[in-house]
């Protein structure tokens, strides 16, 4: 049996785990993972409010966008969510929406985005899942061809391959913490730095009185501070629950903060100053909370986008997710997903 161990539990890391149990008996492989979050999503995460019952909001991903070739190229993936419910059409009204392609279709998810990711988690029979758990290094085994990993926790184990899902100055991180392959990594290391992404604050409010909404859905290009607003319950086709706000910040403005030590609850109480004087008629929020997203959308993937990246192939060192694909999207961590699993499966069979 080999033991693989996914660092990371996006969506990319579900998809990957769902499809590697579809296509090997249980008892070939082993899969744990490991989180530093507190719970599954990774950029697909839905934040619940603490005060108000049944009140969430989407801080990651707001909707999925896909066109008829990835539709069809990905029906594996998508006619279950939609079967399960978990999919539906998009009905909300967009202002200031530009389209780079023709003929999209958009999806949004009822119970919030991180509810896909549990959906495949759930499906993929992980053997063990560790929240809480931050990857501090890596190295090989003296003996074998092993990975030995340590936690910044405390926490170890001995895998026989490991994938990194996670944004790629992080895996560089990684590496410069760890004494392993740093020769052969150099060229590498150098490759993932530069893959760039854009950065943002999300700003979620949850309400608990009804007021009149101006709009489903806004961009904003005339704000130097404000990029998007959405009501989130309404875009989730939910609009008879608690009403939930969610605001993106402009790049630029994540960026002022970049070199300053200002508290989260200062930038919090920014945001809520300036939402209150765009929109004075709005009630005070019941509870709000901000997320920070230093890597955000993927600008400039990784230069080959073949899916994945890998760094070793005994022991079998791979790296997934949209930063290795040409579109930063859903789709985008379909196709890394199933690009990857054509090596693992290499690696696990070998």
């Amino acid at each position: 049996m080999k033991k693989v161990l996914i660092v990371g539990s996006g969506i990319t890391s579900a998809l990957t785990s769902y499809l590697l149990r579809q296509k090997l008996l249980t008892d070939l492989i082993h899969i744990t993972i490991w989180d530093k979050a507190r719970g599954p999503g990774g950029r697909m995460t839905t934040s619940r409010s603490n005060v108000v019952p049944n009140c969430k909001v989407d801080l990651g991903l707001q909707y999925i966008t896909t066109t008829p070739d990835f539709l069809s190229n990905h029906t594996d993936i998508y006619q279950p969510l939609l079967d399960e419910k978990l999919l539906e059409p998009f009905t909300a009204n967009i202002i200031g929406y530009k389209s780079r392609k023709k003929n999209v279709t958009h999806y949004v998810t009822p119970q919030g985005s991180s509810s896909i990711v549990k959906y495949f988690l759930n499906k993929s029979n992980i053997d063990e899942i560790c929240y809480n758990t931050f990857l501090e290094t890596m190295a090989k085994t003296d003996s074998t061809n092993q990975i030995e990993v340590t936690s910044k926790e405390g926490k170890k184990g001995i895998f026989d391959i490991v994938v990194l899902s996670m944004p790629a100055p992080q895996v560089t991180d990684l590496f410069n913490r760890s004494e392993m392959m740093h020769i052969a990594l150099t060229g590498a290391a150098q490759v993932l730095l530069d893959v760039e992404y854009s950065s943002r604050y999300a700003f979620g409010m949850f309400f608990d009185k009804q007021f009149e909404r101006p709009f489903d859905i806004k961009y904003f290009d005339d704000n130097e501070i404000i990029r998007y607003i959405s009501f989130d319950n309404v875009k989730r086709n939910r609009p008879d629950e608690p009403i939930s706000v969610c605001v993106h910040t402009t790049t630029q403005y994540y960026n002022s903060f970049l070199d300053s030590e200002t508290p989260r609850n200062v930038i919090e109480r920014e945001l809520l100053d300036l939402i209150r004087k765009m929109f004075p008629s709005w009630p005070l929020p019941a509870e709000t909370k901000l997320q920070t997203w230093k890597y955000s959308q993927v600008v400039d993937p990784h230069r080959d986008k073949l899916g994945f990246m890998q760094f070793s192939a005994k022991p079998l060192v791979i790296c997934i997710g949209d930063s290795y694909v040409p579109q930063s999207n859903f789709d985008g961590c379909i196709h890394s997903a199933k690009q990857s699993v054509e090596v693992l499966l290499k690696g696990i069979q070998s």
